[in-house]
């Protein structure tokens, strides 16, 4: 029977202070939400808005030369199926209507 003992550590274990620093450099804020936090207050809280446009407009477009099955699977996990089914139905009807009716936003003067 082999008997399992506890090693004695010193009062401080070895790389205390590591840990210590490790913990206050975890709970810091990284350097880019303290930059984006000092150009909201000193410029504008809006400053970011252009940059966050022009990603999610990558994002779009990368979508959309994607094709119709890219399209759909994004539609599906942003609206999911039974919202999307609802959003096309009612596209598919107001496309039908205008081609009917006309487009009652556009000008049919001579």
């Amino acid at each position: 029977m082999k008997i399992w003992h506890t090693p004695r550590w010193p009062a401080t274990p070895p790389g205390a202070g590591q840990l210590t620093r490790y913990r206050m450099e975890k709970d810091a804020k990284p350097e880019f939400e303290v930059l984006a936090e000092k150009l909201a207050h000193e410029v504008s809280e809006s400053i970011l808005d252009d940059l966050v446009h022009e990603l999610v407009s990558r994002t779009a477009t990368a979508i959309n030369n994607g094709g119709l099955h890219e399209q759909l699977d994004y539609l599906v996990q942003e609206l999911g199926k039974q919202e999307l089914t609802r959003v096309l139905k009612e596209m598919y009807e107001d496309m039908i209507l205008t081609e009917k009716h006309g487009n009652p936003n556009e000008d049919h003067r001579p």
